[in-house]
């Protein structure tokens, strides 16, 4: 089969959810359909821009530059070509296949008005050229059919994957003890974090519900008191961080909130294995890759009940309502309390992670393009 993927947001040195879904893509792929021919395709400016951060290209795998509408006529050079972030470009001759991930940028509440007109012509330019879309939960699935007014047929859901430094083939607990006695070792010194931390990873901005998160601490520190974990959250800053900034700096403990920034792999499966529990109370999520990450580690992970985390969670996660801070509170205590119960969920949810690899979505990515191409015939 002969495949060409828009791999421009694999081209930063620091990657965002679509960044990391582009790149391991891209990877397992290439591994696992080892006799097919491969394109990366980099918009003009990635190109320029993130030369040195372009992905490893493997024996049958090439690269290309993608100028609309210049290289219309490279598309009769694939059978397929997968946009993997939304854009497709003008381009004949082959199947086009688009990944939206989220639909948030459009009708979500922390975009403003320009971002969100931006974005609206961009994805109905690319369900216009769509032979086919691939979404990552049945939450956006269903927002394109009844908000875009699409056929359901269109679309297939193919879920999304734990990166390989965060699986551990071992799931007994002496193993587990271990490892995480292991991480907490390396935190300590890479980071002078001392004390058991509460676990936030993802862009700091508002979508992010990070303001709520740090309601939700201060409420716990004022019930534990000498007993509540400090709360570490890790990633870079995004839209409304100024605000997050200020909260942070007017809180009553502010001594116990440490930013990490962006960090890398190795760092981030430390902090997961690590940590006391893992929270993501986000108000909207097109997936949300540190969900999975987290239970794979073996961390307890508490989450929204809204969107598409109850969905990627598999059911092993602490559903919670994420604007009723007394009752995250509440969920929070009982998590950290590690009984036994808490204790048999994390296990059962990092058996479920362990088996969302980047291998099974390369797979189930490939049937989409089987389904497509078979249809045309």
């Amino acid at each position: 089969m002969k495949i060409a993927f828009d791999t421009t947001t694999a081209a930063f040195a620091q990657k965002t959810g679509t960044g990391v879904y582009c790149e391991e893509l891209v990877k397992a792929y290439q591994s696992r359909f080892c006799d097919d021919q491969i394109t990366h395709s980099y918009r003009i400016t990635r190109w320029f821009k993130g030369g040195k951060y372009l992905l490893p290209l493997s024996e049958n795998a090439q690269r290309s530059v993608l100028l609309d509408p210049v290289t219309y006529f490279n598309g009769y050079s694939f059978e397929i070509f997968h946009g993997l972030n939304t854009r497709l470009p003008l381009m004949g001759g082959c199947k086009k296949i688009a990944t939206v991930h989220d639909l948030f940028s459009i009708f979500g509440q922390f975009s403003d008005s320009r971002f969100i007109e931006d974005q609206s012509k961009k994805l109905k330019l690319m369900i216009n050229r769509a032979d086919h879309i691939i979404v990552p939960a049945t939450f956006t699935k269903n927002q394109l059919v009844e908000k875009m007014g699409l056929s359901a047929e269109r679309i297939s859901v193919v879920g999304e994957g734990v990166r390989q430094v965060y699986l551990q083939s071992k799931l007994d607990n002496t193993f587990q003890n271990e490892l995480r006695e292991k991480s907490l070792n390396i935190i300590n010194k890479k980071f002078k974090i001392l004390k058991p931390y509460i676990l936030f990873v993802g862009t700091l901005e508002k979508r992010k519900n990070i303001l709520g998160l740090i309601k939700v601490f201060e409420k716990l520190n004022a019930k534990l008191s000498n007993n509540c974990p400090d709360l570490v959250l890790v990633g870079s800053e995004g839209f409304g961080f100024e605000e997050i900034k200020k909260t942070i700096e007017s809180s009553a403990v502010k001594s116990k909130i440490k930013r990490l920034g962006f960090v890398n792999e190795a760092e981030l499966s430390g902090l997961y294995r690590g940590c006391s529990t893992f929270v993501f109370l986000s108000h909207e999520e097109g997936y949300g890759i540190p969900v999975i990450e987290a239970m794979a580690c073996g961390a307890s992970v508490l989450t929204s009940n809204t969107t598409s985390l109850p969905e990627v969670g598999g059911g092993y996660t602490w559903l919670v309502d994420p604007l009723d801070v007394d009752h995250i509170v509440i969920k929070l205590v009982e998590i950290l309390s590690q009984s036994e119960a808490v204790i048999q969920q994390v296990k059962r949810g990092q058996a479920y992670a362990s088996g969302l690899t980047w291998t099974k979505v390369a797979e189930d990515t490939r049937r989409v393009y089987e389904k497509i191409l078979q249809k045309s015939i």
